[in-house]
Formats: structure tokens, sequence, C-alpha cells
């Protein structure tokens, strides 16, 4: 599940900039750590050939960055992404409350709108471009043709001057019209400068410099929720708001200039036209930016937009709520495992029979984590949203656990995914998507007018789950593995969700304020979801528990250790 919040940059730091680190549906950036320096997904050439092909010789070709160096800098690129997302959540957490609270549900349904027409405007315009000079870029910075790498990052910029800027420009003109010319602006503004400042996200991935850029974005982004409440407090202004946030996440990328070698700190803000791209580029770019199109219409919050036209504001805001818990829940089992993805390419390429049985123990993963989130925090989380949101969002409350148990669901499939792209077929994942697309779409316009926000909870549920049935037979044919021991590595899960109703029910039984509330469905739901556990022989093997330690920062092995070590270890 999306976790584009309202209150979170459009612009996330490099991972969004270069768009080429997200791995599903665009590819991802990351180094082979087990096989060739070429580009992660495999898609472009890695065979030697010159990427600045048509574009002239390379004046310099320094030596290749070796294997043992390129899996050092995505591990430590990884585990930093994951500790930045870990680190940031609650504080996103806390200043979505205070905004949510002081523009109140229409209000927050005003900025969650904008928000996702500016997000589909910016995939919309980058056309995958983005995606197609990570790979190339990196395969060219791997073997150390460097000319070529800094050529592809300042075309970029040169492409996102001539096509980015006149598409989110019109976006923010149609969305700010009318309102102060300081807000119109700043929003143009920050367009510009989100385009000029391009490059650097390009270059942050091209040398694998993800990991310093990780350390900068946690501070920057604690910089950023301070300017969204500071907004929010002065203006109450659902456009201010989404103007602030806008601007200073283009501005903050400034940052990212420190970590990158001195020799092309500067070269990567001059632009030059996207002339003479290396063959494949442009067909790669076509094909991403049809996917992640696709990919986020269908797995995004866009029912906003049918809520918008047939309800009122406040509906949206309801639903827009709800959708941003129930993404900011998963994000932390999502950072946890992301540095377990790393190893997935260089797997399927050299050791495919091993495919299988990874792709089981990874789904054990994180059917544990969505299953501790779905049966204790989840229960938690719902019963405290009248207090911490206040009695205006009390519709909320209700519509939080299927939306939960939705994203708990994406978590958990995220290895499948992932195993997927690393295939190289973008086919089989747009397809995926359509699917999901055509299901939503028509749920959306069949169900919202007539149910409002259920029929949107619904549409993204049912969606989301559409595109499953095709990734598994894919994946699992390719494997022969038997569909009954794919379901078997999700048991977890499965028996978290009548815990996670035992746990809502008890709370709300309790009836002493939510609170004791709160308290009492996370005693239930741990009780209730350890006892499954050990019912049916669920939790994590010895071998299973100690290769996840040993992809974790060390600081957080000691609590993982502890908290499973009360599931028992049901596998042998």
């Amino acid at each position: 599940m999306s976790d584009e919040d309202v209150n979170g940059p459009p612009r996330n730091g490099p991972a969004s900039q270069g768009e080429a680190s997200q791995g599903n549906e665009q590819g991802s950036a990351e180094p082979d750590p087990g096989g060739d320096a070429g580009p992660a997904d495999g898609v472009g050439p890695s065979d030697g050939t010159n990427l600045a092909d048509g574009a002239g010789p390379p004046s310099d070709r320094s030596a290749p960055i070796g294997r043992a160096e390129l899996q050092r800098r995505a591990v430590s690129g990884s585990v930093w992404t994951s500790v930045h997302t870990v680190f940031s959540t609650p504080v996103n957490f806390a200043a979505n409350l205070v905004v949510a609270r002081l523009l109140g549900p229409a209000g927050y349904g005003v900025v969650a709108v904008y928000t996702l027409a500016y997000v589909l405007g910016l995939k919309a315009s980058e056309a995958g471009y983005n995606g197609a000079t990570g790979n190339w870029g990196t395969a060219a910075e791997a073997r150390g043709d460097r000319d070529a790498a800094t050529r592809l990052i300042r075309q970029g910029v040169g492409w996102q001057l001539l096509v980015e800027v006149p598409v989110l420009g019109a976006i923010v003109l149609a969305i700010s019209w009318g309102h102060s010319p300081v807000i119109i602006a700043s929003l143009l503004v920050a367009v510009v400068v989100g385009a000029a400042l391009s490059g650097i996200g390009h270059a942050i991935l091209v040398e694998n410099r993800t990991a310093a850029a990780a350390r900068l974005t946690m501070i920057s982004n604690l910089a950023l929720q301070g300017v969204v409440v500071l907004v929010a407090l002065r203006t109450r202004d659902p456009l201010a708001v989404f103007a602030a946030r806008t601007l200073f996440t283009a501005l903050m990328a400034v940052l990212l200039l420190l970590p990158l070698d001195r020799s092309r700190r500067w070269l990567v803000l001059k632009p030059l036209l996207p002339r003479h791209m290396p063959d494949g580029f442009w067909k790669f770019a076509g094909i991403t930016t049809v996917t992640a199109l696709v990919a986020a219409l269908a797995v995004s919050r866009t029912e906003v937009f049918v809520l918008d036209i047939f309800h009122d504001g406040a509906m949206v805001g309801y639903f827009a709520l709800a959708y941003g818990l129930a993404s900011q829940l998963t994000n932390p089992i999502d950072a946890v495992i992301l540095p377990l993805g790393i190893g997935i390419l260089g797997l399927v390429t050299t050791s495919p029979h091993r495919a299988g049985a990874v792709l089981l123990r990874a789904t054990r993963y994180t059917a544990a984590g969505s299953g501790v989130l779905t049966a204790i925090a989840l229960p938690v989380v719902t019963v405290l949203v009248p207090v911490l949101y206040g009695r205006a969002y009390d519709p909320v409350m209700p519509i939080v656990i299927p939306l939960g148990i939705a994203s708990c669901l994406v978590s958990l499939h995220n290895p499948l995914m992932s195993f997927v792209s690393a295939r190289r077929r973008a086919d089989v994942v747009l397809r995926a998507m359509l699917v999901a697309l055509v299901v939503d779409g028509a749920l959306s316009f069949a169900l919202i007018p007539v149910i409002g926000v259920w029929g949107a909870v619904a549409a993204n549920i049912l969606g989301g789950l559409a595109n499953l049935p095709l990734l598994l037979s894919f994946e699992l044919t390719i494997q022969h593995t038997p569909l009954a021991s794919f379901l078997g590595s999700t048991v977890d899960w499965l028996v978290s969700l009548p815990a996670a109703g035992v746990a809502v029910g008890s709370a709300l039984l309790v009836g002493h304020g939510p609170w004791v509330e709160a308290a009492v469905g996370g005693a239930v739901g741990t009780a209730a979801f350890v006892a499954a556990i050990r019912l049916v022989g669920g939790g994590f093997a010895d071998d299973d528990l100690a290769g996840f330690l040993a992809s974790v920062p060390a600081a957080l092995r000691r609590p993982i250790r502890l908290g499973f070590a009360l599931l028992g270890t049901g596998r042998p």
C-alpha cells in the first residue's frame, strides 16, 4: 500500500527523485551483489556497450567499481534507508496528527486530493526517464565510465526542465488559481527548483550514496514536518500547508549534494538536452512510465477523486486519514524487510534453484511482522483514533481496520513482487497492475455513489487483491513451488486475523475510555496471537531467525530476538 501521506513530501529524497530505487515497478538502482555490475533490474546493457553511444566517446574511463564495494554500498544504503524509515515514521505520524486536527476532515481531504494530483502528475511527466537513468547510469558508473553516467544525469535534468516543469506547473496553477499570490509563487518555484535539482537524486543513486542520503534525509524530514505544523498552526489553510511542504521538500534537496563526489557535485546541476540516448533507453522508459502510472492509480488512494465528486470533503478526509494510518502502520515492517531484498536479483541470476526456498523464507518473515502489526498494533491504533485526532474523526475508527489489514497483506507479499521484478518481467507487473486498476476503478464508480466511504474501502481492498493471483501463478510456476507451501508460509499472518478481531472486540467491550481500551486491546491481541502461533506451530525456525537478524541493524537485533522468542520455533 502506498504511503503518500498528506504531510509527506511528493518527492521524498533520492529514492523518489530517481524513481529507480523503488524496485517493484520502476527497477532498482541497487547493484547486483552476486553478479554483474550492471543495472539491478537487469534492464539495459551490461555487456560493456558504450552507454554514451551517439554522444561521443568518454574523455576519462576510470577503473570499474569492485563487486565487494558495490555490495558494501548496497547493504549500507538499504540498512540506513530502513533506519530512516523507522525513525521518521513516528515523526511523520505526530506531524500528521497535528495537521489533521488543525485542518479538520474537510481540509485534510483537500490536501489529500492536492497531493495525489501532484504525485500522479509527477509520475506521468517523468515518463520513465528517472528509472532508465538509474539503470543505465548505474551500469556506466559501476564499469568506471563516469562521463557516460554524468551525461545521463545531466540529460535527466534537461528532461525535467523541458517536460516536468510545464506539466506540474499546469497542475499547481489549476490547484492554486484564485488563491494568494504568495502560495501560487511558492508552488511554481517548488516545481522549477525540484526539476533543476533532480540531477542530485540521480547522482545519489548512480554513485550508490544512499546511506549518506538517508542520514541527511532523516534530519531534513524533522525540519520539514516542523515547517508543515507551523504553517498549519498559522494559517489553517489546506493549500498553504500543501505549498509549504512542496516548496520546502524541493529546497532541501540541496543537502544531498554533500555526499556526492566533488568532481561531479556541480556538474549535475547543469542540464543537457536528452538527445542520442543509448539503445533501448526510450523503450524501457516508456514501459516504465505506463507501469508506474498504472500502479500509482491502482494501489494508491485514487478513490479520493471519486469521493470528491459524489460526496462532501469530510468523507474524503475520513478515507484519506484511514488510508494514511494504515500505510504508516506497515512502514516499520517494510523498512526492516528492505535489506532482505538486496540479494534477490543475484539469487535469481546465479542460483535459481534456491529461489523457491528463499521466497518461502522471506514470506515467513513478512508474515510474522505483518501478523504482529495486525493482531497488536492495529487494535491499539483503532481505538485511539478519536482521542488522538478528535471527535470529528470518529467515523475513521471502523475504516482503519479493513484498510490496515489490507496494508499488512500488501507488506506480506512484498517478497513475491520483488521476485517477479527481478526476473525482468515488466510485462507481468504491468498486466497485474492493469487488472488491479480495472477492478478498483469499476468498483469505485459503482459503489462510492451508493455507500460512500465504504465503497472506497471496498474498491481499494479488492483492487489491491486483484493482482495477486496473476503474480502468484507466474512466480510459483517458474519456481515449481506448490501453492499450499506458499500459503503455509503465511500462517503467522492468517492467524493474526482472528486474534485482531478478539482484541478489538475485547477493547470495545471494556468501555472505560480509549486509553484503557487500547491497553486491553494490545494485551488481548498479544496473548491471542502468541496462543494461535503456538497452537498451529507457526513462528520462526532457528535458521530463519538467524538469517533475519543478520540482515538488520545491530541495534534492532536484541528486541527482535526477544519479541519472536515469544512465538516459539514451530518449524524444524
